[in-house]
């Protein structure tokens, strides 16, 4: 590697690891603040908030906006090789543009490799360490606002609550629908109430309406307190994020296999998730070339006016990748292009950046 590299991928590096290290310094200082009534008022120990969470809490953060810091990393270091005129020099020494770029594409490939392993392993790893300890400090674990909530236990059973109480652990309007193997309803319980005992691991309803139906005809039963063991528990009403969150891209492929066995309209919402995991590393790419070609020249504004057009454009790219996951969640869109979108389309943006770019 010529000293030209060394010194370009240094510049770069450097520029990152160091506006990311305070960016993730400052959000421990604001979460501490947050949660310090939290951490007094609770049982965890200094060392186990140090080793539980914020260990765990690092890598999210700092992947959270890792895209971001990299693209804003390359604007201010060619900006400032620009203002230095050394971007000229280097050019006019005999060195081809394209090949001024390849120690940005050196370190790039290092940040992006490394970022599909982050968002593919580490992270989700991480996640479920932090959100555990969130889970048992500091908030509910099996909070869930949504409503008209279908789980499937089995390939037969399919449970119903139109709401479910996490603090009282109490599903309000029940209903356990039960299938024969040729697809037929064979019995459905109704209950104004279900409510989850911990001690017996069960599930008590206070009063509840059975229909049961063989050879065609239909029995209809009436009665009060059963204690019965359902296939479900609290953690299965819990929110749908923080699983997803949890899961490596093993065990969330596993999972989207099987919610698609149950028939779950949500299986486009967790492949989109999954998509996204290898669109936000690879459109690190994309960024850094947007952002070499925006700020390889001298403008008045200096480097102040490079850093702000890339916020510009970067906050622009967010905003796409939002509209289309969300349009993937909620209209169909094919999951893939929902992830993938915002990268083709600032794939062609670097393209033509790329080629009017004074060389």
């Amino acid at each position: 590697m010529k000293r030209l590299d060394r010194y370009i991928i240094t510049q770069f590096l450097s520029s990152f690891f160091i506006g990311t290290s305070l960016f993730i310094l400052i959000a421990i200082i604001f979460d501490t603040k947050e949660k310090l009534e939290d951490f007094l008022g609770g049982d965890a120990t200094i060392g186990m908030i140090i080793k539980d969470y914020y260990l765990s809490f690092v890598p999210y953060i700092g992947m959270l906006l890792a895209p971001l810091f990299i693209f804003l990393s390359v604007v201010y270091c060619t900006s400032r090789l620009a203002m230095r005129s050394e971007i000229v020099a280097i050019l006019n020494g005999g060195v081809s543009y394209y090949r001024f770029l390849r120690p940005y594409f050196i370190a790039t490939t290092l940040l992006v490799f490394m970022s599909y392993y982050i968002y593919h392993e580490i992270l989700p790893k991480a996640n479920k360490q932090r959100l555990d300890f969130e889970n048992a400090y500091i908030r509910n674990p099996y909070n869930n606002t949504n409503r008209n909530i279908n789980i499937q236990l089995n390939k037969q059973t399919i449970a119903y609550v139109q709401s479910f109480n996490s603090r009282d652990t109490i599903g309000y309007k029940f209903a356990l629908e039960k299938y024969n193997q040729s697809g037929h309803l064979i019995s459905k319980l109704n209950a104004p109430r279900i409510k989850w005992i911990s001690k017996t691991n069960s599930w008590f309803i206070p009063s509840y309406k059975l229909r049961k139906f063989k050879n065609g005809k239909e029995s209809f039963y009436k009665g009060s307190k059963l204690d019965t063991l359902i296939e479900m528990t609290p953690k299965d009403f819990g929110r749908k994020e923080d699983l997803l969150e949890n899961l490596t891209t093993a065990e969330l492929l596993s999972f989207i296999e099987e919610e698609r066995l149950k028939g779950s309209d949500l299986v486009p919402a967790y492949e989109v998730v999954l998509h996204e995991r290898t669109a936000k590393a690879f459109v690190i790419y994309i960024l850094v070339l947007i952002g070499i070609t925006l700020s390889a020249h001298k403008s008045r504004g200096g480097t102040g006016k490079h850093i702000v057009t890339g916020v510009l454009i970067a906050v622009s790219y967010f905003f796409i990748s939002r509209v289309t996951v969300m349009y993937s969640m909620k209209a169909g869109l094919e999951p893939l292009l929902g992830a993938w979108i915002p990268n083709i389309i600032y794939g062609i943006i670097a393209f033509i950046t790329l080629r009017l770019a004074p060389k």
